[in-house]
């Protein structure tokens, strides 16, 4: 597929994906999820597009997103080197 038409078949998702935020943690693994495949894509056929740039800007936000807020107990450090290293 050209780029032309990838852009033209994916944009109105991107953009809702950037300009519309959801709180629903479903929604967002499905929009992560749909991000890396197109990622995938373009990385493959279009590596120094700009819109692969921008693909991967949207998804790198979602997965701060979902990651981002994650605590750990500061146990957790300790049970690390304990058990684990």
């Amino acid at each position: 597929m050209r780029e032309a038409r990838f852009i033209k078949k994916n944009v109105e998702k991107w953009n809702e994906y950037q300009h519309l935020h959801t709180d629903d943690p479903d929604e967002t693994a499905d929009r992560f999820v749909t991000l890396l495949d197109d990622l995938s894509y373009a990385k493959t056929f279009y590596p120094h597009s700009k819109v692969t740039q921008w693909i991967n800007s949207l998804a790198a936000k979602i997965y701060l997103n979902i990651y981002q807020n994650k605590k750990e107990k500061y146990s957790r450090i300790l049970q690390f080197w304990r058990y684990e290293h």
